[in-house]
């Protein structure tokens, strides 16, 4: 149980960081590819990396939901129920 729980929250933790992550170098990259100028195009990345910071509560909340429900039902790697060792010799 504790294990489920453990892996839960690295689950959570990780689609977290990951998913935000792609959601702000996405919107950066797509924002600064047309600008020849560096600071233009740097300038460019950071606000449009600013404009979708509103996306991270909804991060939160899928990432939430599918590690919790992940671990509870043990599709998530690391959440499987082990198998019982058979008593039988």
């Amino acid at each position: 149980m504790v294990r489920k729980i453990v892996f839960g929250l690295l689950w959570f933790v990780g689609l977290s960081v990951v998913i935000g992550l792609l959601i702000g170098m996405t919107a950066g990259l797509l924002a600064g590819i047309g600008e020849t100028d560096p600071q233009k195009a740097y300038e460019a990345g950071r606000v449009a990396g600013a404009s979708v910071a509103w996306l991270q509560s909804y991060v939160f909340i899928g990432s939430a939901m599918v590690s919790i429900v992940g671990a509870a039902k043990g599709f998530l790697p690391g959440t499987k129920r082990r198998p019982q060792p058979s008593g039988g010799a």
